[in-house]
């Protein structure tokens, strides 16, 4: 299973960085995406804002380098269509509009007091329609 965490004002939290740990503790895969510019585009762009925090908390909590995905101030939605994520965790409604719009991809709000009970929630849907879709391939 695979979800994605935006960065600023999402896992820049200490709730949020220690939920993403245990998820990678338990063997969920986790990326984040990021509205930011990449090294390279930042450059072109004459931005000065440094991802080496975005890297340094990644390797922290156990996010490898390769799944932090640098949208490069494009949509989320594009990025994560059609790469499975079960939901998407982030502080902007617009945003998480957009995903759902766009994407089957689950989307959580991060200033809601439940958040948390959400993904978890959403895991296991998931969970349960992978079980069920195994079952069903069986029993053909």
């Amino acid at each position: 299973m695979k979800v994605s965490f935006d960065y600023d004002g999402t896992l820049t939290r200490e709730m949020v960085q220690l939920y993403a740990a245990e998820l990678v503790r338990r063997g969920v895969e986790v990326w984040i995406c990021t509205f930011r510019y990449d090294d390279e585009h930042k450059k072109q762009q004459h931005k000065t804002l440094n991802n080496k925090e975005i890297f340094t908390l990644a390797s922290k909590i156990g996010i490898k380098k390769d799944h932090i995905i640098f949208t490069n101030y494009q949509q989320k939605w594009g990025f994560l269509k059609d790469r499975d994520f079960v939901w998407h965790l982030d502080d902007d409604p617009n945003m998480l509009q957009n995903i759902a719009d766009n994407t089957d991809i689950g989307v959580v709000y991060v200033e809601l007091p439940a958040w948390m009970g959400k993904c978890e929630r959403l895991l296991a849907k998931n969970k349960l329609t992978k079980l069920n879709n195994e079952k069903d391939q069986r029993s053909n």
